[in-house]
């Protein structure tokens, strides 16, 4: 007598996962296609990389994300606006952060400085520049 009422209820557990897993997909991928993309996005290979560029000047300095941050545009944005004065300022956000795209590959160290390679090669930007 316990188990139909035990089966019942975890099929009405999982179907209530089933469905809230559904409306988050689909909200998720309305707002994608709502947001201002404030860079621009640049083809790497197996997704597209976000590339934000502010200032002016002779230095250029590479912003880089470590770990843990949602977008890096975003953490940097009031160091760049002191900088942009001064000097120019790119914001690479790998796969998987910020604005850029997903990949479904495993991302090695090497991997990932090959797609900052292919990213600024994109967009014509040439060295000496600062990494930060």
């Amino acid at each position: 007598m316990l188990v139909p009422i035990i089966t019942g209820m975890l099929l009405m557990f999982v179907l209530t996962l089933g469905i809230l897993y559904t409306y988050h997909a689909i909200k998720t991928h309305k707002e994608a296609t709502r947001l201002n993309v404030p860079g621009t996005l640049v083809d790497v290979g197996s997704y597209r990389m976000h590339v934000f560029q502010a200032g002016q000047g002779e230095k250029t300095f590479i912003f880089l994300a470590g770990l843990g941050t949602t977008s890096p545009f975003l953490d940097f944005k009031p160091l760049i606006e002191r900088i942009k004065p001064h000097a120019k300022v790119i914001v690479l956000e790998r796969a998987g952060y910020g604005f850029s795209g997903r990949t479904r590959t495993n991302r090695t160290i090497s991997d990932v400085v090959e797609d900052y390679k292919k990213a600024l090669a994109a967009l014509n930007i040439e060295g000496p520049y600062w990494l930060v």
